[in-house]
């Protein structure tokens, strides 16, 4: 087929060849295939088909980032799939969490630069001597330096075969990761344009201290912007109306007036319920799993009375989303705390669902809720301080990274589209 002289003449379909050979795709039929997608584009309207081709320019020719934003159900998402069908577009996927990059069938952030738990460039650069003195520990004939620079080679290697990376829901990423991603960019001599996608009307950065620094106060944010206003995920448009100013907060009596309406919806239990704090998430689930027939088993953490105190381990388990015990049935729903793949395939990621059908004492068994069943045994949770520029371990327990889900957090719920939910306002705050 490249032999074909139609074919060589078209310089854009050799560069959409090289970006499938990139990908894997190798046979003929497959080839041939994908070919109609230069022919023509999906039926875009011309206004969002002139944003398309005006973000392409401007991460492409002149090389600069692009903030897309806009409410929920404007069509983010699909208009991020139409870039990426575009042929001159190679792009790697990323997102501030779990949940949004298997939505987006990425990766995480912290993932895919290796940023571990560094919180800044200074935390970051110790973490990559200590990986690195790790590395060539455990290798022959390896300095630390040389186990750095292979590290280094991993993420440049990465980032070779893109010509743009996709953040997704960058309001979730604080001010310091946009600096790590532009300091991995410049020790690796790498300058590749970044498209930000979210909403900074939506969720913050999380902070303990409820202060929040968005990524826009990173030195490193230089974006061109894109916005979206049209709702496409519902054709109610009373709702779509309201939903835009609730996320302005603009607060007039038909805003006020819709909202009471929605008080008066016949409650379902079996809906999933939305909370603002752990402990309301936690008595819910409590109480549902005492619904639930059966032996109730109880998981306890695990750590070593040796080298930490109960104080430490107490006062450690409660910055985590794992339960202290963790109380759960044959049957009883759960949700997954961390992620956990083999090379680029996810077993689970953090926020997955799934149902519990067997548990022996070191393994429970859960079926996700897209048919795979997995083994679940327990994780080790760290908690690393950096000390005269080395990670130290302060304390570490063990336990399964599963929690019971028939509620979560309104951060857990982030980017998903639910039939159904009961959202309880009761412990919602602002920061001051």
């Amino acid at each position: 087929l490249i032999k074909d002289p139609i074919y060589l003449e078209s310089p854009h379909l050799l560069l959409y060849f090289n970006k499938i050979k990139l990908k894997g795709y190798n046979k003929m039929d497959e080839l041939t295939n994908l070919h109609s997608k230069l022919v023509k584009q999906d039926e875009l309207d011309k206004t969002t088909q002139k944003m398309i081709d005006q973000i392409i320019y401007t991460l492409r020719e002149e090389r600069q980032d692009v903030f897309l934003t806009g409410g929920a159900g404007v069509g983010k998402t699909y208009l991020v799939n139409q870039i990426c069908q575009d042929y001159t577009i190679m792009p790697i996927k990323l997102a501030s969490t779990g949940v949004a990059a298997n939505l987006i069938k990425g990766e995480t952030v912290h993932r895919f630069y290796k940023l571990g738990i560094s919180q800044n460039i200074e935390e970051l650069k110790a973490w990559d001597n200590r990986q690195a003195e790790n590395f060539a520990r455990n290798s022959s004939n390896l300095s630390p330096n040389q186990a750095y620079d292979i590290l280094m080679n991993l993420i440049r290697r990465n980032l070779a075969i893109a010509n743009i990376i996709i953040i997704d829901e960058v309001s979730m990423l604080s001010d310091k990761v946009i600096d790590m991603i532009k300091y991995r960019h410049d020790i690796l001599g790498i300058k590749i344009p970044i498209l930000y996608v979210g909403d900074f009307y939506q969720l913050p950065p999380v902070d303990k201290l409820n202060k929040y620094n968005f990524a826009f106060n990173s030195p490193n944010w230089n974006c061109k912007v894109f916005e979206l206003t049209d709702i496409k995920r519902t054709s109610n448009v009373e709702f779509a109306n309201i939903q835009q100013k609730v996320r302005l907060g603009i607060k007039t009596p038909d805003v006020i007036d819709y909202i009471n309406k929605l008080a008066q919806n016949p409650y379902n239990k079996d809906s999933l319920h939305l909370f603002s704090t752990n402990k309301e998430i936690d008595n819910f689930n409590i109480t549902k799993l005492k619904e639930l027939p059966g032996t109730l088993y109880k998981a306890q953490f695990q750590y070593n009375d040796q080298l930490y105190s109960e104080k430490e381990v107490t006062d450690f388990i409660k910055d985590l989303l794992i339960q202290p015990i963790l109380y759960f049935k044959i049957g009883a729903r759960v949700l997954f705390l961390t992620n956990q793949n083999i090379g680029r395939e996810y077993l689970w990621y953090n926020g997955e669902q799934g149902t519990i059908i067997n548990a022996t004492s070191g393994m429970i068994t859960v079926k996700k809720d897209n048919g795979d069943v997995v083994d679940v045994t327990r994780e080790t949770f760290e908690k690393k301080e950096l000390k005269k520029g080395e990670f130290v371990t302060k304390c570490a327990v063990n336990q399964f990274p599963l929690r019971l889900a028939y509620a979560i957090s309104i951060h857990k719920s982030q980017g998903l589209s639910l039939e159904s939910g009961h959202i309880d306002c009761t412990k919602f705050f602002l920061p001051r």
